[in-house]
């Protein structure tokens, strides 16, 4: 791995340098989590998981929470509590 320049702008923004972009599939909208302390920034993309993935977990988790005695119906007002919407 080489070690890349970049400038920051007026408004903050750092441009990624295209080689590193295309090693790390950077396409416009990706997501970073961002972490800075001293004089040290670190930024570690974020991948959303697939539809699949998903699936997989809910499967896995479904009988645990059943065990634990929560519902469906439980979830989705957590949600909706979340995200600020009356159920």
């Amino acid at each position: 791995m080489n070690v890349e320049v970049t400038i920051a702008s007026s408004k903050g923004q750092i441009v990624l340098p295209a080689n590193l972009r295309h090693e790390l599939g950077v396409k416009k909208g990706v997501r970073f989590a961002v972490y800075g302390r001293g004089d040290t920034v670190i930024l570690k993309k974020l991948d959303m998981p697939s539809v699949s993935d998903l699936e997989a977990l809910t499967k896995k988790l479904a009988p645990l929470a059943g065990k634990k005695g929560i519902k469906p119906t439980d979830v989705e007002a957590i949600i909706h509590k979340s995200r600020g919407v009356k159920a």
